[in-house]
């Protein structure tokens, strides 16, 4: 992939996003032009990831890293949605994250979309329908 950007092979982008990222539904030209455009500027890619793997607000490691255990500062319900067909975050990630937040308490609501890593591209309607839903809970 960082070879990739280097040598600002936009064909290797469009083809990951369409497969990773947008595999449920396609967006329209402009904006997957924008969307490679963006990756193959960006300057942090190693560190995004990285950070991500990093990032654990639960009290256990991960693998990678050892909790902030800063999920105990959550004191508001929380609505998680995640698409089925999300390629790049997986279920059993959403689902422990869930249970962490569980275990300290809080009131987790978790709805699963008909869509994969961009729902707002996917499925906005679903979207905003399971959001007004929580908030009107």
């Amino acid at each position: 992939m960082l070879n990739a950007q280097k040598a600002q092979e936009m064909s290797f982008f469009e083809a990951a996003m369409n497969q990773l990222v947008y595999p449920h539904s396609k967006p329209e030209k402009a904006r997957l032009e924008k969307d490679v455009e963006a990756a193959l500027n960006q300057r942090n890619m190693v560190d995004v990831a990285d950070a991500a793997n990093r990032f654990n607000l639960s009290s256990v490691s991960n693998g990678v890293a050892e909790g902030t255990g800063e999920l105990q500062r959550i004191n508001a319900s929380v609505l998680v949605l995640w698409g089925q067909n999300d390629l790049m975050v997986l279920e059993q990630m959403t689902l422990e994250i869930i249970h962490d937040m569980k275990e300290h308490d809080i009131d987790v609501t978790y709805k699963v979309l008909n869509t994969g890593h961009s729902p707002l591209v996917d499925d906005i309607q679903s979207v905003v329908s399971e959001i007004e839903g929580f908030l009107q809970k």
